[in-house]
């Protein structure tokens, strides 16, 4: 039986820690280890860890804020189990999770992670939708995966176990990407591997409200990413280049939506005119001022609910950060 580690990054969870450890804790799957690394919490989050005395927890707190990533990464060094989760320090595991993921991943070693179906809640009980419920499970790889991906079929960090020696080949979490670095991760492993999917809702991932500063962020990498994606795309997929066009207009309207339906700012202003510039959607003489323009809103938005749209679970969500 494989060993699984869970990171769990964190920073200022307090008490909404407590429902993430004791789920890892409660897990059917015997050879696991629980890795946590405060990135120097302001609340009781210190306390709150330390009050547990399981020995199949590791605990690290930093002395000083490393931020998101290299939050993710320190758990990634501390740990040892030949499987990786990274899961969000407010989000929780169903009791099956690592024994039916792991069961995927020890059947081939050309699986390069297995993801499972979640369920997204805002409040504990309060479950406000899920994704993956209604497919089944499969272990593929090729095509239908990659385009899925491109389309939007995205995977949830918290539902996803991954195989630490494909991780450290690739080289991990990129530093190229403030948002997108997992769903990079996600599709150079798809790029290259097989993928493993359970379909049972075996995860609770908490969606977070998104702040300003963060949508405008997202909105311009979420673009350059779906770019991305195309140019690292192999000889053998080149026919799915025929796809960008399509893809590219449909995350350029969704970033406009988004970009636009937040309140008029010097910032705001600029982001969409970059966005304007670098997609050609609506140049400076067509497109009506958004600053002003309340049916322009609405239409940008109504246009973003129609299309296919990329899935981000994230939703800002910091991880440890």
């Amino acid at each position: 039986m494989s060993r699984v580690s869970v990171l769990v990054p964190s920073f200022n969870y307090g008490p909404l820690l407590k429902r993430c450890i004791d789920s890892v804790l409660a897990q059917r799957h015997s050879q696991l280890e629980l890795v946590i690394s405060d990135d120097a919490s302001t609340d009781a989050s210190d306390a709150i860890i330390r009050s547990y005395r399981d020995p199949r927890i590791v605990y690290e707190r930093q002395p000083h804020n490393l931020g998101m990533v290299p939050n993710w990464r320190r758990c990634a060094a501390l740990a040892s189990g030949e499987y990786l989760l990274l899961l969000g320090a407010d989000d929780y595991l169903k009791p099956n999770m690592l024994a039916r993921c792991a069961q995927v991943l020890d059947r081939d070693e050309e699986i390069a992670f297995c993801h499972t179906a979640a369920e997204f809640f805002v409040d504990p009980g309060t479950v406000v939708s899920t994704t993956g419920a209604f497919r089944r499970s499969y272990v593929a790889r090729g095509r239908d995966r990659v385009e899925a991906f491109l389309r939007g079929q995205r995977v949830v960090n918290s539902a996803s176990v991954f195989r630490r020696s494909v991780f450290q080949a690739l080289g991990g979490w990129s530093d190229a990407y403030k948002n997108c670095m997992d769903a990079d991760l996600w599709f150079r492993m798809l790029l290259g591997y097989k993928v493993g999917y359970v379909g049972e809702i075996l995860v609770g991932f908490r969606s977070h409200p998104v702040s300003a500063a963060w949508t405008l962020m997202q909105a311009e990498e979420d673009l350059r990413f779906t770019r991305a994606m195309f140019e690292m795309l192999p000889p053998e997929l080149a026919d799915l280049r025929a796809l960008f066009p399509e893809l590219e207009r449909v995350q350029a309207l969704r970033s406009l939506a988004a970009v636009s339906s937040l309140p008029p700012t010097p910032e705001r202003e600029q982001v969409l005119a970059r966005l304007r510039r670098d997609t050609g959607i609506l140049d400076g003489a067509a497109a009506p001022n958004a600053q002003r323009s309340t049916t322009f809103k609405a239409q940008l938005l109504l246009w973003a609910a129609r299309l296919p749209a990329p899935l981000r679970y994230r939703l800002g969500d910091q991880y440890g950060g």
